[in-house]
């Protein structure tokens, strides 16, 4: 049984036996209850901490790397270095207690320690990226408002040749590995217009 379906049970033989309406509205009242146990009854699945899920964790260090810092989901001020800091974190953070899906480790539970697709996953092989710089570059010269977003990247790697293009597969290639789903869909419809070898739409 729940901690939740405990503290039911416990307001109402209290309320009964002693009489006393106040403990027994709190007792109903308190919902408190470890993350793990609220992330089940939310129907999320929880990714395990076995060597099973290595390539999970893997896929979630890289979503973290570039979704930290947007929407509070960034889970601490040290720095994440490998998909084990974020697999600790949760370890830990699942047994915490809280009150509420309200809770802000609770939110940020539920992005980081559970399954989830990537926009490439949800892509998948049918619809491939486009690789080959010298076409990125044409599809650049095309571009409208985004076109500012890609000449404001700058380059891991010095390229003489094709900067832009290079530009666009290094945005391309980076945030591919954002989450699917509706808070990400500009990034989606980006991906979907202009990396791929021929754009799409997708619903999120």
């Amino acid at each position: 049984m729940t901690g939740i379906a405990n503290k039911l049970i416990v307001g109402t033989i209290a309320t009964g036996a002693l009489g006393g309406g106040a403990y027994g509205v709190y007792a109903l009242t308190d919902t408190t209850d470890s993350i793990e146990n609220y992330l089940k009854k939310n129907n999320l699945d929880i990714v395990s901490q076995d060597a099973t899920s290595e390539t999970a964790w893997n896929k979630a260090f890289g979503t973290y790397e570039i979704e930290k810092e947007e929407d509070d989901l960034k889970i601490t001020d040290k720095e994440i270095k490998n998909r084990d800091d974020i697999k600790k974190w949760c370890n830990n953070t699942l047994r915490k207690k809280i009150k509420s899906t309200e809770n802000s480790l609770y939110k940020k539970a539920s992005y980081w320690c559970t399954k989830y697709q990537t926009i490439s996953e949800k892509l998948g092989n049918d619809k491939p990226f486009e690789t080959n710089v010298a076409t990125l570059e044409g599809k650049h010269a095309q571009l409208g408002v985004f076109k500012n977003t890609i000449e404001s990247i700058t380059l891991r790697k010095t390229k003489q040749e094709n900067q832009n293009g290079e530009k666009m597969k290094q945005w391309c290639d980076d945030n591919k590995k954002r989450k699917f789903n509706k808070r990400n869909k500009s990034f989606i419809d980006n991906i979907t217009s202009h990396c791929l070898v021929k754009a799409t739409t997708i619903s999120v």
